[in-house]
């Protein structure tokens, strides 16, 4: 039972859930936490899911635009939304090219903001995802807002052979990715990123203590095993990039190729 009315569907409800039963262990397990949090979207319009889903993305998609909008921006206090916001803000300082690829894009949140704010240059616009439900739930996003004809969705496996039929794009991105994957496939993952990648690589990931199971996360990260992953993939690279770390909301690795 809530009290939240149409206009409050949006990705506050994960920070809710978090607060309110993720802190006190009713909810552990990823799989417990999706299936809490689709009951909870679709409490909205039970007699039309996907209509209720629309509703969830593109809300949260207008206010990721209104805490853009605001100068200076400060994630303090202002829970997921805000967090997103303030990366999506630096990232889109970070972008360079005509062509960027997301990788595990989720609700295409952010190809959708580079559609409308950068166009890329009129460089075309990937978001993969292995999820079919991610693709959908981006696609129906892409379409209310007018975006659709600017982005491509492709279901892909950033492990798989597959992958790497993509081609190459100036800008790749992986956002709040790596955390899901175990640490024994990060070699195989940064490779596969590394070879996508013509011109600037974009990695994201969470600083936790301990891995919120509640998301999926699967490993932890930190400062220190950024740079060894960052110094990795000079190696891999022979030498010829170079690369970055910064703090953001956790951690910013970019990998500069040289050309």
């Amino acid at each position: 039972m809530h009290w939240l009315e149409r206009m409050e569907s949006d990705n506050r409800l994960v920070d809710y859930l978090q607060q309110e039963l993720v802190s006190i262990s009713w909810l552990r397990g990823e799989e417990d936490f999706n299936a809490a949090l689709s009951a909870l979207v679709v409490s909205f319009e039970p007699t039309a899911p996907l209509q209720a889903w629309r509703c969830f993305a593109l809300n949260t998609f207008t206010r990721l635009s209104e805490q853009l909008a605001l100068t200076p921006a400060s994630a303090e206090g202002g829970g997921t939304i805000a967090s997103f916001a303030a990366i999506y803000r630096r990232l889109l300082a970070l972008v360079q090219g005509k062509s960027l690829l997301d990788v595990g894009c989720s609700c295409a949140y952010w190809p959708l903001l580079v559609a409308r704010e950068k166009g890329c240059s009129g460089g075309p616009i990937v978001a993969i995802d292995r999820r079919a439900e991610a693709l959908r739930l981006s696609a129906l996003l892409a379409d209310a807002l007018g975006l659709a004809g600017q982005l491509r969705l492709e279901r892909q496996d950033l492990l798989q052979p597959a992958f790497l039929r993509l081609g190459q794009f100036d800008t790749v991105t992986a956002i709040h990715l790596l955390e899901h994957l175990d640490e024994s496939e990060l070699p195989l993952a940064l490779s596969h990123l590394l070879r996508v990648t013509g011109r600037r690589l974009l990695i994201v990931v969470p600083y936790e203590e301990q891995a919120q199971e509640c998301y999926g996360h699967r490993q932890v990260f930190s400062q220190a095993k950024l740079q060894f992953w960052g110094k990795w993939c000079l190696e891999q690279l022979e030498g010829r990039a170079s690369f970055w770390y910064e703090d953001l909301l956790g951690g910013l690795l970019v990998i500069d190729r040289q050309e």
